[in-house]
């Protein structure tokens, strides 16, 4: 059945025409949506930004890589680059949960959290 229900749409229960009825009142505009959206500006540049940094950190640590075999690579670096490292991976992974939450709340035209 389509989201959107029309003059020939016919409901199962009174709790399925309630529930329909809510989602269209509480069905945010276009100008809710954009307006949420372009609250994520500044969370999108420093999103792309730290993965940039970190994709950066990859590319001289794996440029440093030495083969011991067909199969595994070692990396050397000291005790600092592996913690800036380890963080820029956490900081991305966090940006990324809380980006997709901010999005999905932007979507419904609520204000990213």
């Amino acid at each position: 059945m389509s989201d959107h229900p029309d003059s020939t749409t016919t409901f199962k229960s009174i709790g399925e025409l309630t529930g329909n009825i809510v989602r269209n009142l509480t069905k945010p505009d276009d100008g809710e949506v954009a307006s949420a959206m372009r609250d994520l500006e500044t969370q999108v540049h420093d999103f792309a930004h730290m993965a940039a940094i970190l994709a950066d950190m990859a590319d001289r640590m794996l440029g440093r890589a030495h083969k011991q075999d067909a199969e595994d690579l070692h990396f050397k670096f000291g005790r600092s680059e592996r913690d800036r490292f380890i963080f820029a991976i956490n900081n991305v992974e966090a940006r990324a949960d809380k980006f997709k939450a901010d999005y999905l709340a932007a979507f419904d035209g609520r204000a990213p959290e």
